[in-house]
């Protein structure tokens, strides 16, 4: 069995980055969580915001809190949101950032909390760095 995890290691690396978080995200997960993709337009936007304004983190510029901003956008409505962010320039992007979720413990709640059942994904780079954004809700 050993034998397949260069495989599927290969496989993996195909994957989009996006798709692969997402992949390790559930894997990790008693009940995995339902892509979404106006989740994933959220996650795009506010990756794309923090490279457009020089800044990372939950908080815009103006401290406003930008996850609310973009949720409170949206038409529908969520109960519970969490969101992960992730920055580096590792050769090995996706497992950098779920390093550094694993090793936090917000960050890991967010992962295995039962309470979400939705996950969106927003993955950029600009230059070297990549910036992730997850985003979870019910």
């Amino acid at each position: 069995m050993i034998w397949l995890l260069p495989w599927l290691v290969w496989i993996l690396s195909l994957m989009p980055l996006s798709t692969q978080i997402f992949v390790s995200v559930n894997t990790q997960r008693a009940e995995p969580l339902a892509y979404s993709a106006s989740l994933s337009a959220i996650a795009q936007a506010r990756v794309q915001d923090m490279v457009d304004n020089a800044y990372f983190g939950h908080y815009r510029p103006d401290r406003t809190l930008a996850l609310q901003n973009y949720m409170s956008a949206e038409e529908r409505h969520w109960n519970v949101a969490g969101e992960n962010l992730a920055r580096n320039n590792s050769t090995l992007p996706v497992v950098t950032a779920m390093l550094g979720f694993r090793s936090s413990p917000s960050h890991w709640a967010n992962i295995v909390a039962p309470e979400y059942r939705q996950l969106g994904v927003g993955v950029i780079s600009s230059g070297s760095t990549w910036y992730f954004a997850l985003v979870f809700s019910d």
